[in-house]
């Protein structure tokens, strides 16, 4: 398996704090199944920072520690970007880093919903020969109100990437319920396992791709693994659902359908 969101590199967020932390984590990526971990620490927030030359610097360090220690496990460069209005300077600065130096951007957006300017954003990633994948959408109060934003969102290129732990449960009835449901509306395009820490914010992959195909099928399950497949080889990916009757009211639900 290909884990395309994990805090793997130890020292810079709210990941391992020590090596040694890592390494177990590392371990445990390994021990469920998972191969290649794209690190994706986060930037751009209130309390982190972490720019391309810090992250493909603490990934190389990691490397040579897994590689001294036996742990079978490959670690490609990424980065969770926090969208902020500072986002075209930050990009000018070259403190972008793509999820393994692919064309796609893994973004967060805060909790409380989606940013007034993503689009905007969208739009500057497009000429810049970008595609974003949102984070964990399952978790935002905007999709949680109104699944069928995701939709309209795909109709603007936008992937989405679900976490293991909300489709078992872990983050509460309501994130697993929006889980299902953007399952049921084939929104879901990569499942990750957003890990931390080896008991409290584990992986999950094995259990979660097993709910899943339970869920949704061999053939869908098996297509969101190949997916991510195709990020890492830099390869085009083709949202499972484009043009809706919804789509036609995207721009409606985009801008003021969170209060309805």
């Amino acid at each position: 398996m290909i884990d395309i969101h994990c805090h793997l590199l130890p020292g810079i967020d709210d990941g391992p704090a020590t090596e040694a932390e890592a390494l177990r984590l590392a371990a445990e990526a390994v021990r469920q199944g998972v191969r290649v971990i794209i690190a994706t620490p986060h930037h751009a927030t209130k309390r982190y920072s972490n720019e391309r030359e810090l992250i493909r610097a603490k990934v190389k360090s990691l490397i040579a520690l897994l590689d001294k220690h036996r742990v079978p496990l490959k670690v490609l460069p990424g980065q969770e970007m926090r969208l902020t209005k500072h986002y075209a300077q930050d990009f000018e600065a070259g403190a972008w880093q793509p999820l393994a130096d692919s064309r796609y951007m893994l973004i967060e957006w805060p909790s409380t919903g989606m940013p007034d300017d993503f689009l905007d954003f969208v739009r500057y990633a497009k000429q810049r020969r970008l595609q974003v994948i949102v984070a964990h959408p399952e978790r935002n109060r905007s999709i949680i109100r109104k699944p069928e934003l995701a939709l309209a969102l795909i109709e603007h290129g936008v992937l989405f990437q679900l976490t293991a732990k909300s489709l078992l449960g872990g983050f509460g009835l309501k994130a697993k319920r929006t889980a299902r449901a953007l399952c049921r509306q084939r929104c879901v395009h990569f499942l990750a396992s957003d890990a931390h820490h080896v008991q409290r914010r584990g992986f999950h992959m094995r259990e979660g791709y097993r709910e899943l195909r339970r869920y949704m099928g061999a053939f869908y399950a098996e297509a969101v693994k190949r997916n991510a497949v195709k990020l890492v080889a830099g390869e085009s990916i083709v949202p499972f659902r484009t043009a809706s009757v919804q789509a036609h009211h995207s721009l409606l639900l985009i801008k003021g359908g969170f209060d309805a």
